[in-house]
């Protein structure tokens, strides 16, 4: 319903362009913003598709096998430990580095927990949340209202009715993620009981490093009471399966424990490369595993040897550095690791067209008699026709060898993976100069943009380009930014320079008509310019100052659209603070009212997404105004901070599931506190939703543009009375039948007070003259869905109805 309200104000909009300028039409107010406050987002009546939860559409699909049942199963001692948290918890994390096992324990858990109890009826789905740089699940991902996909959808009552459904999912950074992660230990009992009550067992599996350490982080966290708020722990079973021991038991049935224990010694030592991770130590042995069992355990061998080090030094020096071509390879193969073969060979082909070098050469000049004259004459060689006819034997000489990755794909790799970290070593320290121009190369060519181009090469790129950036601060950090950016939005081939070259009028046009557009969200430009943005915020102070004069740069060309997004995706680094930019973007007087409503838009998102830092943050929005009212005028920013908390308190824009309405605590985010504060917090709301400016920010958010047909307080009353309403139902629920708690009561009692003493006799009248004409108007509904036997609405709309007459009753 909003969807198709966007694109009439879009259409409006653009229609009023195309006006006669002599005679223009009668002023109009145009803020989505502010329309959204006058239409209640157009769910006061009729079908209340906003209500999340009323007809959802199933999420899931058919769960195919994905596992290779041949390879890698664990001992039934941990399947059975497993199971068991399944089964008492009815969610569980499994983590592992190798894909296999990870898919065949989830299936030997369903298999021992089908056997065990008995189950005959049962269903296996998938919940597939759609990852743009996923290379490894091929599972085709499902799309529609990604966003609104939380733990709480699988409690509607239309989800699974009576089979058994187990449900596998891969953990990425969503809101289905957030969900995970629960108040306090009652919430985290109601939501087991909710799963068991629908038969549903989840089985989770995460391979992000980040998301895995961000449960462990949140492990049982202690509650910690901060700004009034709870902060969320997460309660589900986490294993954490090591994939060492499994794969040496399966290959090396009768040595794999002495083998394990080496390993691990070795890996201290830094035998199988410097300062490797779990992950980086996945890749070495399975690299071995795939050549054959035998090459693994040589290695193992060799490692024992104490002259391992001086061997590994030796061989560094026999390396063909200084061979034009072969420098080439060992410079792709160093830097760009685990990318597949036709990239590599992209990459050669980018890097060795058109050089050449000269080599040495004897010509055989005759004499006069038949006697031989060899002259030197310097041979000049192809470097890329040099790579074409003799590849394999180049490849040989740089110690280079072909690997296969676990998804299946082939790719390049040093024979000995230690030789990787010493061949970069070399390559920074004594041959900077071609390590320097080779990636001016490549950052050049435009590959960055490339929609082919995988993800570990885009992993490589962006990590190798946040290496070299500290090197010429100015070329390769906001100048490059700069560079990235204009490439985004237009097809000039404009080069890399030394000094910053600022946007033309002509480049200003293009890229604000793609903004006004919104082309850019989905540009995967666009995208990749953020990852390295966030890369560099992550390295050095040096390189964070780079992105902030970057988003002053597009600050000062008025690209707010563009600033506003780029904020709230890198909100968590501590070094940008989107509320200040927000704050700056609404005070300034070139933002169109579209802006103002993304701005508005963004400050929902960020103080939702931050559930424990909500009031902290809305704290901060409410020192950007008085509360008392001005004598003077309002500032944009004023105006639409102030307006703010009618968009913020109407579950409605959020699509605050149904299923949630009247539990305990309560899990609308602006109800996120506990009974203690419940006097202070109600008060807060309070007092901004009838902030005694109201009037004057909508004028000054309209920009003067109203219109005597406009009843500016009837609609700001109306407003109020539907969020007074929604607050009451997501409260009490919509289920009178149902016992409320007791803390739960002395909440809404206090509610109750608060609404008294807080608002004035002449705003009583008002919202009782509201709420009176409200309940009439459900009442009409609930008899119209009666008609149509349609239980769930005449029900929704009875209890609206209720609401309504039990606040009106209130102020009598």
């Amino acid at each position: 319903m909003e969807d198709e309200k966007n694109k009439q104000d879009e259409s409006n909009e653009s229609s009023t362009d195309k006006e006669d300028v002599n005679n223009p039409p009668k002023p109009t107010t145009q803020n989505r913003f502010l329309q959204f406050i006058r239409d209640n987002n157009g769910t006061t009546i009729g079908e209340q598709t906003n209500y999340y939860g009323i007809g959802i559409k199933d999420p899931t699909t058919i769960w195919e096998f994905a596992g290779t049942k041949a390879i890698y199963g664990i001992e039934k001692k941990e399947i059975k430990q497993y199971a068991d948290r399944l089964i008492e918890n009815r969610l569980i994390v499994l983590h592992c580095e190798d894909k296999g096992v990870i898919q065949n324990t989830i299936e030997d858990i369903v298999d021992y927990i089908i056997k065990r109890e008995g189950i005959n009826d049962f269903q296996k789905r998938l919940l597939s949340i759609q990852d743009k740089d996923d290379d490894v699940d091929k599972d085709k991902p499902f799309k529609e209202n990604q966003e609104s996909i939380t733990l709480s959808t699988f409690s509607q009552e239309n989800f699974n009715k009576g089979k058994v459904c187990f449900i596998k999912t891969k953990l990425i950074q969503s809101e289905f993620f957030k969900s995970l992660f629960i108040e306090e230990e009652e919430s985290f009992d109601s939501t087991q009981a909710e799963l068991r009550r629908k038969n549903i067992f989840f089985i989770c599996y995460v391979r992000d490093k980040s998301l895995l350490n961000t449960i462990i982080n949140k492990r049982h966290a202690s509650f910690s009471k901060k700004n009034d708020a709870i902060e969320r722990s997460f309660f589900f079973p986490l294993f954490s399966i090591p994939f060492l021991p499994i794969i040496l038991q399966f290959h090396f049935k009768k040595r794999w424990r002495e083998f394990h224990d080496i390993i691990l010694t070795q890996k201290e030592q830094g035998f199988w490369g410097k300062n490797k991770t779990e992950s980086d130590l996945y890749e070495v042995i399975s690299g071995y595993l795939k050549e054959d069992i035998s090459s693994l355990e040589r290695e193992i061998e060799r490692r024992r040897n104490n002259d391992f080090h001086s061997e590994l030094v030796g061989k560094v020096v026999k390396l063909p550095f200084d061979q034009k071509t072969h420098q080439h390879i060992l410079f792709i193969t160093a830097f760009f690791p685990e990318i597949t073969t036709t990239e590599y060979k992209l990459i050669a082909k980018l890097l060795l067209n058109g050089k050449t070098t000269e080599i040495a050469n004897q010509i055989d000049h005759q004499k006069a008699g038949n006697e031989k004259n060899l002259v030197n004459e310097p041979k000049i060689i192809n470097l890329f026709e040099e790579w074409e006819n003799n590849g394999d034997e180049i490849l040989s000489s740089c110690q280079v060898i072909s690997y296969e990755h676990p998804s299946g794909r082939k790719y390049f790799d040093f024979k000995e993976p230690e030789l990787k970290d010493e061949v970069r070593t070399i390559f920074q320290k004594r041959h900077f100069l071609f390590f320097e121009e080779q990636f001016q190369q490549i950052i050049g060519s435009g590959i960055f943009f490339e929609t082919s181009i995988s993800k570990p090469f885009l992993q490589n790129l962006l990590q190798n380009i946040t290496n070299i950036i500290p090197f010429d601060p100015d070329l390769y950090g906001l100048n490059l930014l700069h560079w990235i950016f204009i490439r985004i939005f237009t097809d000039n081939k404009i080069q890399l320079k030394k000094k910053l070259e600022e946007l033309n009028e002509e480049e200003i046009e293009v890229v604000n008509n793609y903004i006004e557009k919104k082309a850019f969200e989905s540009e995967i430009g666009f995208n990749r310019l953020l990852d390295l943005m966030r890369l560099m915020l992550d390295k050095s102070e040096l390189l964070r100052q780079q992105v902030q004069d970057f988003i002053e740069f597009l600050f000062q060309k008025e690209l707010f659209l563009v600033v506003l997004r780029i904020v709230e995706d890198l909100q968590d680094f501590s070094h940008i603070n989107a509320m200040l930019w927000i704050k700056r973007i609404l005070n300034q007087k070139g933002a169109k009212g579209e802006i103002h409503y993304e701005c508005i838009k963004s400050l929902y998102r960020i103080s939702k997404l931050n559930t424990y830092e909500t009031f902290d943050i809305l704290e901060k929005i409410q020192k950007w105004w008085s509360h008392k009212p001005s004598n003077g005028s309002l500032s944009l920013c004023q105006a639409n901070s102030i307006l703010l908390i009618l968009f913020l308190a109407n579950p409605l824009y959020g699509r605050f599931p149904l299923i949630n309405y009247g539990k305990w605590p309560s899990k609308f985010f602006l109800f996120n506190f506990k009974e203690e504060n419940a006097k202070d917090v109600w008060k807060f709301l309070i007092q901004w939703l009838f902030h005694p400016d109201m009037v004057k920010a909508y004028k000054v958010a309209d920009n003067q543009r109203i219109t005597s047909d406009i009843n500016i307080e009837e609609v700001l009353t109306k407003a109020q009375a539907f969020i007074l309403e929604s607050w009451y139902l997501i409260l009490n629920g919509t289920n009178e039948n149902v016992e409320l708690k007791r803390l739960q009561k002395n909440v809404i009692e206090e509610f109750y007070n608060t609404l008294l003493k807080e608002i004035t006799h002449v705003q009583q009248i008002m919202l009782k003259q509201q709420w009176a004409l409200m309940t009439r108007e459900y009442m009409q509904e609930v008899s119209k869905y009666k008609r149509k036997t349609d239980y769930q609405f005449t029900l929704l709309f009875l209890a609206k109805a209720k609401a309504c007459r039990t606040l009106y009753l209130k102020f009598n």
